[in-house]
């Protein structure tokens, strides 16, 4: 029995590392692949894991929860038009640059996509951090400060109430992320 979990675990491991490495989705199904199939080894391995590690269940109503997220977005984005527009108006007013942070970020089987947000910081914030870095509260892994400088005034506002977080409509209205 624990073999199977650690066999299990290995199969989730290997399935997570490639799904990072490669930055691609499976192109493959997830088949089970017979026991007395000799087991490749380097990076073959990898996609033999893949298989080896079951199907993706798909229901027929699995289509439901995409398309009432886009739907859900495209009326959020309606209705907080007015908003968006006053938001985007406050972050170019405060400071030069663009009005997004653009970030990509790894999404669903490992496919990247660009994360939409309000800028909340300097134009050359990444700069500034290897100069703060004596001051970091946080963790060697993650920086951290209470009055961080790098932060705009508004950008300060936006991030009090989590307002920076609502260009991610447009995420989930291209089907990148999902409401939760």
């Amino acid at each position: 029995m624990l073999t199977d979990y650690l066999r299990t675990l290995e199969q989730h491991l290997v399935l997570h590392e490639h799904r990072i490495l490669d930055r691609t989705a499976p192109t493959e199904s997830l088949r089970f692949v017979r026991a007395d199939e000799e087991k490749p080894a380097g990076a073959a391995r990898h996609r033999y894991l893949l298989r080896e590690a079951g199907t993706i269940r798909r229901t027929p109503w699995s289509w439901v929860k995409p398309v009432a997220d886009r739907i859900g977005a495209a009326v959020l984005l309606i209705v907080l038009a007015p908003v968006l527009l006053a938001l985007s108006i406050a972050v170019a007013v405060d400071t030069r640059g663009p009005l997004f942070y653009v970030h990509r970020r790894c999404g669903r089987y490992g496919a990247e996509f660009p994360l939409v947000k309000f800028r909340t910081m300097v134009m050359n914030a990444d700069r500034l951090t290897r100069d703060l870095t004596a001051s970091n509260e946080g963790s060697a892994v993650l920086f951290k400060m209470r009055r961080d400088p790098r932060i705009t005034p508004v950008g300060r506002f936006l991030r009090r109430y989590s307002l920076d977080e609502l260009p991610q409509l447009f995420n989930v209205l291209a089907g990148h992320m999902s409401i939760v």
